[in-house]
């Protein structure tokens, strides 16, 4: 008879490690997915970060996204977060475009749908998957 117990003591701690250890590294080698899964809250997925990663833009000021994620797929772009009262304007100052995405934790006060309609008055639209919008600013 085998010691059963002394194996389950053992085996099950190892298993769960190595479960871990796999699911860190699958996340890690599919970033984009990642953060594409978590911004396209709406009817389809956002490829916004495929196309930042193809692209890399100078600058984004991000309007209804947490920048951070701008920051971890494009590390050469400059991030800015943007100010409340005229993004549109900060976009134009700083040579910068305007992406305007629906991130649900971010976009809560306000909603997606204003900000969409406020980004397409904002200038020619550089890149629009139905869940994140990218324009650039003239004024």
């Amino acid at each position: 008879m085998l010691p059963w117990d002394r194996i389950r003591s053992w085996a099950l701690p190892a298993a769960g490690c190595a479960l871990t250890a796999y699911a860190v590294v699958l996340a890690g080698s599919h970033p984009l997915d990642y953060y594409e899964n978590w911004l396209g809250g709406g009817p389809g997925r956002s490829t916004f970060f495929r196309w930042l990663a193809a692209t890399r833009p100078p600058a984004i000021v991000g309007y209804g996204l947490r920048i951070g994620s701008i920051s971890a797929v494009s590390p050469t772009t400059r991030a800015i977060d943007a100010a409340a009262i005229d993004p549109c304007r900060e976009a134009h100052n700083l040579g910068a475009l305007l992406v305007v995405a629906g991130d649900v934790l971010v976009t809560a006060g306000t909603g997606y749908v204003p900000r969409r309609t406020f980004a397409e008055g904002c200038g020619p639209i550089v890149f629009d998957d139905g869940t994140t919008i990218v324009v650039n600013p003239r004024r």
